[in-house]
């Protein structure tokens, strides 16, 4: 306890002193002269205001310390998930909970100690006595609820934890991890029975979440039966509420999981909305766990990708063989002939040339004497088709210029036809197109060990907006090729909407051959042609007007979340549109409004909606102007995740007191925990500092001294 100054304490001593001689020497003479009484009043005002001013100019603290009680807290947490109004065995969960807010025990704990209460599904939620206890959380992550508590009591003498839940878990964190950094005991109270109840639940549904037309769509489900061990149920896979498939599953006897396999031959374009159901069974414990829906995208049948060559060399050959075995893919292939017309060699499995073309690869084409380019650039051109160029010896930059294509093409006689090793960047490492691991270091090293590619006497010049993916590794270059600096091998470009991707080396076929004689495998080149053809091929969403759901399948009770985007011709951004919302099933709708993110983003959200079936669809309006409309689907199912596991988890309940020197009680033998829940007062030193150069009052004073002081000195005619 004490008075401390920022600066030195002599210094301070010498100030006042110095500051006492100013006001001496100030007042030592005056005119006119005055009395020695009225010459000490001013001598101590002036005096008294400086030396309040050097005071304060020090920064003067007052410090003491002093014992303060702290009532020990201790937290409970309140488990408000769906599967605490289950109704099993042991009776109602929710009852059960609500005659435990009324126990002795808990009451005895209020009176004695400074008891918080939360409840919790997620994160923690302070709850307050006389609030009703919701069981509608859709998931249970104790370990989120055990760390939140932490955090808002800290500075506060938490001596302990009670949990009571059923201990079921299906989200985050294993509990234990977070109980481990509580530094309390925890002691845990279980709700509900915990042997196994009859009950059918669909566990894990397995599929496609895309695929091709015509393609069959697998479906493998993981289903459990408690109770009802022994027999044979029904599972059934429904496409949009009509019943598709049925088949009898045997039931171990345990009732433990067992798999089912379905399999769903020739869908057609388009979203299909499946359910995997079981129906109910008498003494089934819920009815919420028998089904899963789920949404299948079904695309148009394979990629249709014409191949164009110059000559029927072994890079063609190279090519084809690759894209031969790639089974989303059908090829058609036209190599050249001496008179510059293009002539079709049939593949397998080809389709007829009516059929219109969602890939060009131009393979060292067009050349000099390409007499059918004029008729295949307007095609090109006038659809916005996609190309993937292989630059060639034999290519005439002029011609091939007359199609959408990511750089100019400059002619450059002094460079040499050369073997080159790849370099890719960043974007190269990242991108979906050269992608060979999930790694991105993995591809840029696969890529760089490739055996050298050719260029020819071509420098691509990428135009704005283009990305270079991938550049010569001049590391490796020939003394001719470093003078360049930079030399571009793979470009993507996208322009109006219009997607190409140039590749300025040639001789892939030689790389293969290498590394074949070497014993090593490399499917750089393979993995670039499927992921180069995927990435032309999918169409880039440029509509104006985008609106989806948070996702395809929610959660009964879930909150219900939709986004939308507006842009107009330009693609600036509308912030000032009306957007309504309709939705629809086949016994309910509901209609609400957007509101408005900014910078033409908009959201809406609500609640309510039953289990089913739903499309919608939304209309986007700027006063009396109509800015799009977009229909879709999307369902509300009734399974929910707490109603995987239905038991009480007194495994893990009776873990997290054990491992953190708390007790595993029952809801019913609550009281067996008053013997435990005893804690002891403590003190803490308070260390505190009280600023005194910056109270009021003191400029106050100082002003008042100072004005009282003019106030003499004009009274009395002082000069």
């Amino acid at each position: 306890m004490g008075l401390t100054l920022s600066w030195n304490v002599f210094v301070f001593i010498l100030l006042l002193l110095g500051l006492g001689a100013f006001s001496w020497i100030s007042y030592k003479k005056t005119t006119p002269p005055i009395s020695d009484i009225k010459r000490t009043v001013l001598l101590s005002l002036r005096t008294l205001s400086l030396w309040i001013i050097a005071f304060l100019l020090f920064e003067p603290v007052w410090n003491r310390v002093y014992e303060k009680e702290e009532r020990p807290v201790i937290a409970v947490l309140w488990d408000a998930s769906e599967s605490m109004g289950i109704t099993d065995n042991s009776g109602s969960r929710k009852d059960a909970t609500h005659r435990l807010l009324q126990n002795v025990v808990l009451q005895d704990l209020q009176k004695k100690y400074d008891v918080k209460s939360w409840i919790f599904s997620g994160a923690a939620t302070e709850f307050q006595a006389g609030d009703t206890l919701p069981t509608n959380g859709l998931i249970t992550d104790m370990g989120q609820a055990l760390d939140d508590v932490k955090q808002k009591t800290l500075g506060e003498n938490l001596v302990a934890m009670m949990l009571i839940s059923d201990g079921g878990y299906n989200k985050g964190a294993h509990p234990s991890d977070a109980a481990k950094n509580l530094g309390v005991p925890v002691f845990t109270v279980g709700v509900g029975d915990p042997t196994e109840a009859k009950d059918l639940v669909i566990g894990a549904v397995n599929y496609n979440e895309t695929i091709f037309a015509g393609e069959n769509l697998p479906i493998d489900v993981t289903f459990s039966a408690r109770g009802y061990g022994g027999q044979n149920i029904n599972i059934t896979l429904e496409e949009e509420g009509k019943l598709l498939l049925s088949q009898a599953a045997p039931v171990r006897a345990d009732g433990r999981s067992g798999r089912m396999h379905f399999d769903v031959k020739s869908l057609t374009e388009g979203t299909h909305r499946f359910t995997v159901r079981i129906p109910s069974l008498s003494g089934e414990l819920t009815t919420r766990n028998n089904s899963k829906a789920f949404y299948v995208k079904v695309l148009k049948s394979k990629i249709v990708v014409d191949l164009l060559s110059g000559t029927s060399g072994v890079d063609h050959h190279f090519y084809k063989l690759a894209l031969r075995n790639n089974p989303k893919i059908v090829l058609r292939t036209w190599v050249e002939n001496k008179n510059g017309e293009l002539r079709e060699i049939k593949e397998p499995g080809s389709v007829d040339t009516g059929v219109k073309a969602d890939v060009f690869i131009l393979n060292n084409y067009p050349t000099s004497v390409s007499s059918s380019w004029p008729s295949r650039s307007a095609e090109i051109a006038s659809d916005k088709k996609p190309i993937l160029i292989f630059y060639g010896p034999a290519t005439d930059a002029v011609k091939l210029s007359q199609v959408n294509i990511p750089a100019q093409l400059k002619f450059d006689p002094t460079l040499e036809e050369n073997g080159v090793f790849f370099n890719l960047g960043v974007a190269g490492k990242n991108s979906a197109i050269l992608k060979t691991s999930e790694d991105p270091n993995e591809t840029a090293r696969d890529w760089g060990e490739l055996p050298p590619a050719w260029i020819s006497r071509c420098i691509a010049i990428p135009f704005e907006g283009s990305e270079t993916l991938a550049r010569v590794d001049m590391a490796r270059a020939t003394n001719v090729l470093r003078l360049r600096k930079d030399i571009p091998l793979i470009i993507a470009g996208r322009r109006s909407n219009h997607k190409s991707l140039l590749m300025m080396t040639y001789g892939f076929w030689k790389s293969s051959f290498v590394i074949r004689g070497m014993n090593k495998t490399n499917d750089a080149y393979d993995k670039f042609l499927a992921g180069g053809v995927q990435w032309l091929s999918t169409t880039d969403d440029s509509r104006p007007f985008k609106i989806s759901p948070l996702k395809s399948v929610f959660q009964n009770g879930e909150k219900i979340i939709f986004s939308a985007q507006i842009y107009d011709e330009s693609l600036s951004a509308i912030s000032d549109a009306e957007i309504n919302l309709k939705t629809k099933s086949s016994s309910s709708s509901f209609e609400t409004n957007f509101r408005s993110l900014g910078n033409g983003r908009y959201e809406a959200e609500f609640e309510g909606l039953e289990a089913g079936a739903y499309s919608f669809e939304a209309v986007a309006k700027r006063g009396e102007q109509n800015l799009g409309s977009e229909k879709g689907p999307f369902s509300v199912e009734e399974f929910s995740p707490e109603f995987a596991e239905t038991p009480m988890n007194e495994a893990l309940m009776r873990n997290l007191s054990e491992a953190t020197g708390g007790k595993f009680v029952t809801a019913s033998n609550i009281d067996d925990l008053a013997p435990f829940l005893k804690f002891e007062t403590s003190y803490r030193d308070i260390h505190e500092e009280i600023a005194i150069w910056n109270k009021a009052l003191l400029l106050f004073i100082i002003a008042g001294l100072l004005t009282v002081e003019w106030w003499m000195r004009k009274r009395l005619q002082l000069l």
